[in-house]
């Protein structure tokens, strides 16, 4: 038997209403005015409070049968499915007291420090850009707080790396730094491209992740080889290959060097170069050519961003690469290459679509840079090749 919610609140609503209404005939036959009027007021009382108090006891009766497994149900007092639940009144009435007992369930509780909006956590650096992005440094932010968040959406994150010619022989320690330091408790899938399928071996020592190799065609340009990538992320993306709710784009020659988790994620995501992002606007190396597609003005630009690691949701990363990968082979139709090949581009897209979280130079710095100040922690390493 099933018992739908709906139909029993309304059997609860008209037995109520007719014993009312009855309460009703009797006080306008058999009452004088003035007790006429005192009761009508208290009698209308009493309906307002009645309906009220079905609902609420309708409400905590349907969450106490969602909480023992009795069927999916919404706040509205609506079966989403429906489900065999106890059907004698006595248990129907046992299960609205009992569920009137119980607390409503809720998130587990978390303790941490309560942020104080007078003590800012980093006064030295830029944390929110004009366009009021957040920008992201050691000791900006709680990573249990967002952890939390993140467990309860049961998100999955996705990570490209392309390992090419011989870049194939860097992919085993990308993997492994990947495995030790990349969103370390969360779901990951490895997406590895390769034009050595036979020499590449992708695997990973966690269990909640998963590594998939695709084939590609030699390129012998490195320009060509940037070109690729974009076309080959944003098919992947539209034909659902790549199927996960967050991307991260990654070059093979980073090594994760300390944790990297779900603070770096964001709908568009893009990490500051660290030779320029203490430059004036000139001195940023963007594409100056008007006759290239990734012109930039001297009197524009914001920051000056690494192409070597972003990350999105694939639909903005969707838009990103192939409005690239467009300007790259239009310049290239015109015999152009930018003067930084696809990182020029890369900058010239997030000049008019800008980034809605940016990641400090920590999270891809280099080792022959001196060390600065407002360096907590190197998160990822790059240039290391010894090929």
């Amino acid at each position: 038997m099933v018992w739908d919610a709906d139909i029993y609140l309304l059997d609860i609503l008209i037995f109520r209403s007719l014993v009312l209404a009855a309460a009703a005939f009797f006080i306008c036959k058999y009452t004088s005015n003035a007790t006429r009027w005192f009761l009508s007021i208290l009698l209308c009382s009493l309906v307002l409070t009645v309906i009220f108090a079905d609902s609420y006891v309708c409400r905590s009766w349907l969450l106490n049968i969602r909480r023992n497994g009795w069927g999916r149900v919404d706040l509205n007092c609506n079966f989403l499915e429906e489900q065999p639940v106890p059907a004698t009144q006595e248990d129907r009435r046992d299960l609205i007291c009992c569920c009137l007992e119980e607390p409503l369930p809720g998130i587990p509780s978390f303790n941490y420090e309560k942020p104080n909006m007078m003590k800012p956590a980093r006064s030295e650096v830029m944390t929110v850009t004009p366009w009021l992005a957040p920008v992201v440094w050691t000791g900006t932010y709680n990573r249990g707080i967002l952890n939390k968040d993140f467990e309860r959406k049961n998100y999955t994150i996705g990570l490209t790396v392309f390992a090419l010619g011989s870049y194939w022989k860097l992919l085993k320690r990308f993997l492994e730094s990947a495995d030790k330091f990349f969103m370390v408790g969360h779901k990951v899938i490895y997406y590895v491209y390769t034009d050595l399928l036979e020499k590449v071996e992708c695997t990973t020592t966690q269990t909640d992740r998963k590594c998939k190799v695709y084939k590609m065609s030699t390129i012998d340009s490195k320009i060509r080889v940037f070109m690729k990538r974009m076309e080959m992320l944003q098919l992947h993306i539209k034909t659902k290959v790549i199927d996960v709710q967050y991307l991260v784009c990654a070059d093979v020659d980073l090594v994760f060097h300390d944790e990297v988790g779900v603070e770096i994620l964001g709908d568009l995501v893009a990490t500051l170069h660290p030779d320029f992002y203490k430059y004036p606007r000139g001195g940023l190396t963007f594409e100056r050519r008007e006759s290239s597609q990734a012109y930039i003005p001297k009197t524009e630009g914001d920051f000056y961003y690494q192409a070597n690691f972003f990350a999105g949701t694939p639909q903005e990363i969707y838009r990103l690469t192939k409005t690239c990968d467009q300007a790259i082979k239009t310049d290239d139709l015109k015999g152009i290459i930018a003067v930084f090949h696809d990182e020029s581009h890369f900058n010239k897209y997030l000049l008019h679509h800008k980034p809605t979280k940016i990641l400090s130079p920590e999270y891809v710095w280099r080792r022959d840079l001196h060390m600065q100040p407002e360096i907590k922690t190197v998160r990822i390493i790059h240039g290391e090749k010894n090929l």
